[in-house]
């Protein structure tokens, strides 16, 4: 079993408002859990502070970050500074919404991967792992993309086939995508035919969640403030952290 690096450096931005105490609090929480040493940064910049941020996360595992605050600058809001930073960020983004709670004194026992099989979603469910309590558990969620809607008992028996071979395959692929993750954690895995963003969400409400992970895809040099539509709906509708990792980029041949 490959050995995942430990999580050494964290940096928590924070604007003195409510929410960012908020991640402030699940920053220190995660840094105590992990040994990490975690960097404060009070934003000073109103006009440009996802540069600050990105100016001085160079050498950091994780920004955590929350975000809608409305004191301050007002502006560690969803659809500015946090995509941005997401979008821009060298390493992942952990963004928390003003109804994040933790449970005890380890953050993230219960955490959702959206699984979608790409690089970008597998790195995800690596860094989930580090992210993850011991003895805690990773739920890997792939939504089955579907044109023909629930029913398919008045449609020709091929649709319905077609269905169960999709399903089937997702499930297969789920479960060797969790073959290598930490023995101590307990892996479940979910098929659900929907848009990823709906099944994502509502599985993380269902098994009461403490984060969602969700992958962000290489993208170029001109696209690099863009974050994918999953990702950031997941941000709105998920109603917990949303953990967001980029793939690697190839290298250059």
């Amino acid at each position: 079993m490959p050995v995942r690096p430990s999580i050494k450096n964290i940096l928590c931005p924070v604007d003195r408002s409510p929410i960012s105490r908020r991640a402030l609090a699940l920053a220190g929480a995660l840094a105590r859990a992990k040994g990490a040493r975690l960097r404060v940064l009070e934003v000073l910049s109103p006009k440009d502070p996802a540069k600050e941020i990105l100016a001085n996360a160079r050498r950091e595992d994780l920004i955590v970050m929350g975000t809608h605050g409305r004191s301050g600058f007002e502006r560690f809001m969803l659809g500015s500074v946090t995509e941005q930073v997401i979008g821009r960020s060298p390493c992942p983004v952990l963004a928390v919404p003003p109804a994040a709670r933790m449970r005890g004194r380890s953050p993230f026992r219960l955490i959702v991967c959206a699984v979608d099989f790409s690089h970008a979603s597998i790195a995800a469910i690596r860094f989930a792992e580090r992210l993850a309590a011991r003895d805690g558990t990773l739920v890997l969620v792939h939504a089955v993309a579907w044109p023909f809607g629930e029913r398919t008992d008045e449609m020709p028996p091929v649709i319905g086939e077609l269905r169960a071979s999709l399903e089937r395959e997702a499930l297969e692929r789920l479960r060797e995508a969790g073959r290598s993750i930490r023995e101590d954690l307990a892996v479940r895995h979910v098929v659900a035919v929907g848009t990823a963003h709906y099944v994502v969400a509502h599985v993380a409400r269902n098994v009461h969640a403490d984060l969602v992970a969700s992958g962000l895809h290489a993208q170029s040099a001109a696209a690099t403030a863009l974050i994918g539509s999953t990702t950031r709906r997941l941000l709105h509708l998920a109603g917990r952290p949303v953990l967001a990792v980029r793939a690697a980029r190839p290298p250059r041949r």
